[in-house]
């Protein structure tokens, strides 16, 4: 016997929420008659709506209404909902008629005859989503992004539309109460190591004026995966960002190291380059070095590989002041310096990454002091 709450968070959907009622209440025979799901509740959560979202709600006695007197967010409203279900498995959709309420039946039985937790609706596994390109582009990226940094292949991470086993909620929480909510569902669910499977929908324009701010959500969206991916698997998030810096380190310093390789020279111009260049190495070291800090648990399993980065460190302090060598003795014997300024600066930004790895190194030595202090 299996228990089915199928959860509609609404706020403004009254050009809509007929359509997506009714759809909901047709596929209930279709449910029960072909899986083995033998109760079915729909809960509404209605958030503070300004139209007529609580009378057209009211009207259907087959529906659990829940209206909340101020507006806490799509994602609050969901969490209400998931809190008043009593149930073994959990649906949501928008109630905005964009995600139709046929595919309740196929993401039921791909949840029971699957080993997944969760199952999500994905617009991408179709052709013809009816979706604007903004959106489009924007929700590809976000499960680009999601991909890379968990190696889980995710097309439609920010999906609105989605089936999970309610004994899963405890491994998700805190969840966020924006739009962003859906998002960080997935996230938490795929580094939790959840079986998370998706199944292809078709999409339509949704009905009504759309909630989505862009460049505010945008923002939100990309903070949600990286304060999740942080917690998660910081070495993937700071990794990745200090690579682009690094990147950007190699690309500034092309030039000006080709000019003074073969002309001995740098032109006053590319000075300022270069040393944004090395601005950029040293900050991009450091932001990988954050996130070996982060996952330092695992590093300390494998000694070898604190002994190599001292090796490392000696190395490239020993380069700095090898290649300062001779300035420092004419600055002592004469109190002036005539070797090319680069030198200087590159052995300075040698030294600091020594410096940095390090205290990098300490700092993961004596880590594992705090909590055998704190076991005593």
């Amino acid at each position: 016997m299996v228990r089915l709450s199928i959860i509609i968070p609404v706020f403004n959907e009254e050009d809509a929420l007929d359509s997506v009622i009714e759809g909901v209440l047709q596929q209930k025979n279709n449910i029960i008659d072909s899986t083995d799901v033998s109760q079915i509740e729909l809960i509404v959560v209605n958030d503070a709506s300004t139209d007529n979202s609580f009378t057209i709600v009211s009207k259907y006695t087959e529906v659990k209404l829940i209206n909340l007197p101020n507006r806490l967010g799509y994602g609050q409203s969901l969490q209400i909902g998931f809190e008043n279900a009593q149930t073994d498995l959990i649906a949501f959709l928008d109630g905005d008629n964009t995600y139709p309420p046929r595919y309740l039946t196929e993401l039921c039985r791909e949840i029971l005859d699957s080993d997944a937790s969760m199952v999500i609706a994905s617009r991408f596994l179709k052709k013809g989503a009816e979706i604007s390109k903004f959106r489009y582009i924007g929700n590809r990226f976000f499960s680009w992004l999601l991909s890379l940094l968990t190696n889980k292949q995710i097309t439609d991470a920010t999906s609105g539309m989605r089936i999970f086993k309610e004994d899963i909620l405890s491994e998700l929480y805190p969840l966020p109460g924006g739009l962003n909510f859906s998002l960080a569902m997935t996230i938490k669910a795929i580094c939790q190591n959840l079986e998370v499977n998706e199944y292809p929908i078709c999409y339509h324009q949704r009905i009504g004026h759309s909630k989505l701010n862009i460049p505010k959500d945008g923002y939100r969206f990309l903070k949600t995966i990286f304060s999740i991916g942080s917690l998660y698997s910081p070495i993937k998030v700071f990794a990745a960002i200090g690579g682009v810096f690094i990147a950007t380190a190699i690309l500034l310093s092309i030039a000006p190291l080709w000019l003074y390789l073969t002309q001995k020279t740098i032109p006053g111009y590319s000075i300022y380059r270069l040393i944004f260049a090395l601005v950029f190495l040293a900050e991009g070291i450091n932001l990988i070095l954050f996130g070996l800090l982060n996952s330092f648990i695992s590093i300390l399993k494998r000694k070898s590989s604190l002994y190599k980065l001292n090796i490392v460190a000696t190395l490239l302090i020993i380069g700095g002041i090898a290649l300062n060598g001779d300035g420092l003795y004419q600055y002592i014997a004469t109190g002036r310096v005539t070797v090319p300024w680069i030198r200087p600066l590159v052995g300075a930004i040698l030294i600091l990454l020594g410096i940095h790895l390090i205290t990098f190194n300490n700092l993961v030595g004596i880590l594992p002091t705090f909590g055998k202090a704190k076991s005593a």
